[in-house]
This record gives C-alpha cells, sequence and structure tokens, in this order.
C-alpha cells in the first residue's frame, strides 16, 4: 500500500466491492499520523475479481 513504515492496521469489508483499510504511517515514524483507505479485495486477496 505504501513504501512508509507502518504501523497498526485493521481491515474491514464495506461493500461488496471495497474494503476499508486503517493503518498508522509515516516517513520518520509509523505512528505520525492515521491514513484510511478504500481498497478493492483483489489487493487483499491478490485474486483479479475471481470467485471462491
Amino acid at each position: 500500500m505504501s513504501r512508509n513504515r507502518a504501523a497498526y492496521s485493521d481491515l474491514v469489508q464495506l461493500d461488496e466491492a471495497t474494503i476499508g483499510l486503517l493503518h498508522g504511517t509515516g516517513t520518520g515514524s509509523a505512528y505520525e499520523t492515521v491514513e484510511f483507505r478504500r481498497i478493492p479485495p483483489a489487493a487483499v486477496t491478490g485474486s483479479a475479481g475471481r470467485g471462491p
């Protein structure tokens, strides 16, 4: 997701096509800021929209 350092993270399914990723990140420290990103499930599973 990023080349910066990362700390605590959490994932939540927002809907069928979107996962929410909340994580701590920063350039000097992983605790500088908290980011929330909306990502497709394929970014987490590595699949290209294939079913189970």
